[in-house]
């Protein structure tokens, strides 16, 4: 629930990126429905551990540790997908173009 504000960001990062590359494609739209996924995840997981330090904290503390503890792996995932992506972004490598405005639009929801 947590989460939930970040979406119209992370969407609209991705169609900047797409419009700099001024093309549109199911793949780049399938991701920008994709991304509604991962923001519930990581509001699930977020408040579930808000909920079980809920037991032994207060509600402040609780929040306050709920996000601190899953920033970590939200910051890697994020920099491990880009940096995976950055070669396809870049056009490097075979049928790098076919894929690149999904790498973009990836990297700019992020």
């Amino acid at each position: 629930m947590i989460h939930w504000y970040k979406l119209p960001d992370l969407q609209s990062g991705g169609f900047c990126f797409i419009n700099m590359k001024k093309k549109l494609l199911i793949t780049i739209v399938s991701f920008l429905f994709s991304i509604v996924g991962i923001i519930g995840e990581n509001s699930i997981f977020t408040f579930l551990q808000f909920k079980e330090n809920l037991k032994v904290q207060s509600v402040d503390e609780s929040v306050e540790y709920a996000i601190s503890t899953r920033l970590r792996p939200k910051l890697m995932t994020a920099l491990g997908t880009i940096i995976a992506l950055m070669p396809l972004a870049l056009g490097i490598g075979t049928r790098a173009k076919l894929h690149q405005p999904l790498a973009i639009a990836v990297i700019g929801g992020f």
